[in-house]
């Protein structure tokens, strides 16, 4: 497509690794966006496999930037790439095993172009396995007067897939501390600090594998990340960390023991009390008793 100048240009920035059997459709689904003035830059992250081969043929055929690096992860990744190599007005970050719905940048462009003084725009996504079939369609919620204790207290999901951010919102959060979860800082901190806006159309596909970082192999960490994050945030903003975290942990253990006890068990164990609360031994009091038992217990109390 060729590009139109006269229209604000977007940076779309892909984080590649080790997601040689993805990586095609990810570029696909931003070279032929509606949208004519976009500036694509992919930095591969040290991948293994042959997603450099692949990106550089893709990098012949659409004339992208393509940027080699070593290893160095995600935290690194983002605040080179939205700070340093970025120029356009919006940014977008989509990861090597997503894609976009194809008219994403035109639509969110005009979210910004309609609705004057936003940082952030956000929407819906849909979740697809290895093989790109469709499994579920995720909305946040549209409530737009109070998002961040939306986004803290889980009311609404402000997915990574589907921001787009102004440049001058990255910038003034710039840099991100070393974290494993630079989306949740990036979220907090624009959402805190800009008016943003959220839309039920769909944005993006989210691909669910067994490669995804917060597989429940890494959660446990992940978790602590979450909790330092959060902490620093709400200390900040002055809040109350333990509480936000501990609604957040509460939610997650409870999702996971609807489906898999095993696992449950496992994360159970491998937990930290510090992020325990009220809520927290209900969960946890439900998930280890017979359900006949919590059920005459639940009923016998709560007369």
């Amino acid at each position: 497509m060729e590009k139109d100048n006269q229209l604000p240009l977007v940076s779309v920035i892909v984080p590649s690794y080790n997601h040689a059997e993805y990586i095609q459709e990810n570029i696909l689904s931003v070279v032929n966006q509606t949208y004519p003035n976009v500036q694509l830059i992919v930095v591969d992250d040290g991948s293994t496999d042959d997603s450099i081969s692949i990106l550089k043929k893709l990098q012949d055929n659409y004339d992208f930037e393509l940027h080699l690096q070593a290893n160095k992860g995600l935290c690194s990744i983002v605040n080179h790439s939205h700070y340093s190599l970025a120029k356009g007005e919006y940014i977008i970050r989509i990861d090597s095993d997503d894609y976009m719905e194809l008219d994403r940048v035109e639509t969110q462009v005009n979210m910004f172009l309609e609705n004057p003084g936003l940082g952030l725009v956000y929407g819906t996504y849909t979740t697809v396995d290895k093989f790109s079939k469709e499994l579920e369609v995720r909305s946040p919620s549209v409530n737009n007067v109070n998002q961040l204790n939306d986004l803290l207290y889980g009311k609404t999901e402000i997915h990574i897939c589907t921001i787009m951010h102004t440049k001058k919102a990255f910038d003034a959060i710039y840099p991100i501390p070393n974290t494993l979860l630079p989306d949740l800082y990036l979220k907090l901190m624009i959402v805190s600090g800009f008016k943003c806006l959220g839309t039920q159309k769909k944005m993006s596909f989210y691909r669910t594998h067994g490669e995804n970082h917060s597989d429940l192999k890494n959660m446990n960490v992940l978790v602590d990340s979450s909790f330092e994050i959060l902490t620093r945030f709400c200390n900040e903003k002055e809040l109350d960390a333990k509480s936000v975290m501990a609604f957040s942990f509460t939610q997650y253990f409870k999702g996971l023991s609807a489906y898999h006890k095993r696992k449950s068990l496992k994360f159970l164990i491998g937990s930290s009390p510090k992020y325990y609360d009220k809520s927290f031994f209900i969960a946890m009091l439900r998930f280890l008793t017979p359900v006949r038992l919590y059920e005459f217990l639940r009923n016998r109390f709560a007369s």
